[in-house]
């Protein structure tokens, strides 16, 4: 069976995913932990990869029921919506329409029109803690996270964000339209 079996079963409230790399394409529509092996930036030994074929995590914007997500202690990696339109474009790790929480998590190597790493809808809640997102790369705003959350918010808690050394984007790190924390934080 896959991830997205899991996601899939509702339940599955907490998915515990091994070591290894997996390659899907994860669609989330409900609340749901998913949780890699590795228990620090350093452990991560789960690998989440889009394949260069599509983002890696898509949390669409669900309607008036709010979904919570949370992924931790694990990577997130070769997602690839430049060959998209409209909001599909964006994020080609993750894409977070809902309330998504990361925690111990590395995002890096994904590519997008905008938000390389990460993009957000108008209401989205997003909180990073303990992470990094580095070496992603967008063609137009936000190698790493482009968010577009005037009614929601992001918050950036212990974590590092780096953009790549050259690249096409107008915003190498993060481009924020919304209430944005940034604590204890580092973006280059």
């Amino acid at each position: 069976s896959t991830i997205q079996d899991a996601i899939d079963d509702p339940a599955c409230d907490t998915i515990v995913v091994g070591a290894g790399t997996f390659t899907e394409n994860l669609s989330i529509s409900r609340d749901v932990i998913i949780q890699g092996s590795g228990t620090s930036l350093d452990a991560a030994t789960t690998r989440l990869s889009g394949g260069f074929v599509d983002r890696v995590v898509d949390i669409p914007t669900n309607g008036l029921d709010i979904i919570d997500v949370t992924i931790a202690n694990l990577n997130i990696e070769n997602g690839d919506v430049r060959g998209l339109v409209g909001l599909d474009a964006y994020g080609g790790g993750i894409y977070n329409g809902e309330n998504l929480s990361l925690d111990h998590v590395i995002v890096t190597n994904n590519y997008a029109v905008s938000g390389g790493a990460i993009a957000t809808g108008p209401y989205a809640q997003t909180t990073i803690t303990d992470s990094t997102i580095s070496h992603n790369a967008a063609n137009l705003q936000a190698d790493n996270i482009f968010n577009a959350a005037s009614l929601g918010n992001l918050q950036l808690v212990n974590s590092q964000v780096d953009g790549p050394p050259a690249s096409l984007a107008s915003v190498g790190g993060v481009y924020t339209n919304g209430p944005t924390l940034i604590q204890n934080s580092t973006i280059t």
